[in-house]
């Protein structure tokens, strides 16, 4: 996303500003949380497809954090978009299966009012997070785990659609194996595997 956003629109082959795609029985919603001049019309969309959606898996997914989770970014720098997303997630929490989000270059597992948030890890200009986040007044947030060292860690999402099973697999680059687990559902959230 660094080289901008057509090309990111070109590399990826997205078909639109906001679409959903089916794979193996799970729903990926995925938004632009970048465009603020299309923030609401975004939202109003999102609710509809969640609304009408009868997966049993729905993923959200977006660039900017609904909260502030390091120093180098506020959750404000995209405010109108994370204000219409906060309605969403309380009024759709009974649908989202989790959150899944980047910007932050780390990784980590997070909860918003109960609902799991995935930061997927970074390529480039790798960062820590320290636990725990930053109070939010109007939402919920607790930091489950996030990665504290230097280091390129990735995030590897495994789900079953059948039997609603959903693990989030975090592994950094140079060790080329899972160091921390966590099943996303069902809820409640469990770490399946010791975290380093």
């Amino acid at each position: 996303h660094h080289k901008g956003y057509a090309n990111e629109v070109a590399y990826f082959q997205m078909p639109a500003e906001c679409y959903y795609k089916e794979s193996k029985g799970a729903l990926f919603i995925v938004l632009n949380s970048d465009n603020e001049a299309t923030a609401s019309q975004q939202i109003a969309w999102l609710d509809k497809v969640l609304t009408q959606s009868q997966y049993s898996l729905n993923f959200l997914v977006y660039h900017h954090p609904t909260v502030t989770l390091t120093d180098m970014h506020e959750w404000e720098e995209r405010k109108t978009f994370q204000k219409g997303m906060r309605q969403i997630i309380k009024k759709h929490a009974n649908k989202i299966t989790s959150l899944i989000v980047g910007h932050d270059h780390a990784a980590g597992i997070f909860t918003l009012d109960g609902l799991p948030m995935i930061l997927s890890g970074a390529s480039w200009e790798s960062r820590s997070i320290r636990l725990p986040i930053k109070k939010d007044p109007e939402i919920n947030a607790i930091g489950l785990w996030a990665s504290t060292q230097r280091g390129f860690w990735w995030s590897r999402l495994d789900y079953n659609a059948l039997t609603k099973e959903v693990y989030v697999h975090f592994n950094r680059f140079d060790k080329q194996q899972d160091i921390c687990t966590f099943r996303v559902s069902p809820k409640p959230i469990a770490k399946s595997r010791s975290c380093k």
